[in-house]
């Protein structure tokens, strides 16, 4: 082949290379959507949970409590938006005293700072962590922010505490 030639193959194979590219993120946004309408629909939102927090606790043999924040926007993992905490303010294994702490701290702050506030937030755990988070989010005057607790078995959520209107189980095809 002449120089020309290799030159005219590279740009062909680049074009090539940028739609699909270009492709995939809009499989992937797309496959986003899905998951974020499913969610609405199984929850019953009246918007897309576009930016979701989910909280867990950890401990080592009772000590060093730490509590763990992931965040997707879009669906999408947003690892720049993880966040740790150190319990500060429980002694011992407490799962829902910690995260009581963790969100009243996570939460007290994206209020002073006038930050905007996710579509849905999940804690790790059943109904005693639900309920805790529950209670400050309420505390804070953010009762009416989505909130859920996932269970350890079958993919069940802990939803509607109010209303007692028990846990959900999701579908195992469930995009969601």
């Amino acid at each position: 082949f002449s120089n020309t030639k290799k030159k005219q193959l590279l740009a062909l194979a680049r074009q090539h290379a940028e739609l699909a590219l270009t492709d995939m993120g809009d499989a992937d946004s797309a496959a986003s959507e899905k998951i974020l309408a499913d969610l609405q629909q199984q929850f019953h939102f009246q918007h897309l949970p576009r930016r979701i927090e989910c909280f867990d606790i950890s401990n080592i043999s009772g000590t060093s409590s730490v509590a763990s924040m992931v965040c997707s926007v879009d669906g999408v993992p947003y690892p720049n938006r993880y966040r740790r905490f150190r319990i500060k303010t429980v002694e011992g294994a407490d799962d829902p005293r910690s995260m009581a702490e963790v969100v009243r701290r996570r939460y007290s702050r994206l209020l002073n700072e006038q930050k905007p506030l996710p579509g849905l937030v999940m804690v790790d755990g059943g109904i005693t962590q639900l309920r805790a988070a529950k209670a400050e989010l309420g505390a804070l005057g953010l009762g009416d922010l989505p909130i859920g607790g996932r269970a350890k078995r079958d993919e069940e959520v802990v939803w509607d505490v109010e209303h007692n209107s028990g846990n959900l189980v999701l579908p195992r095809h469930s995009a969601g």
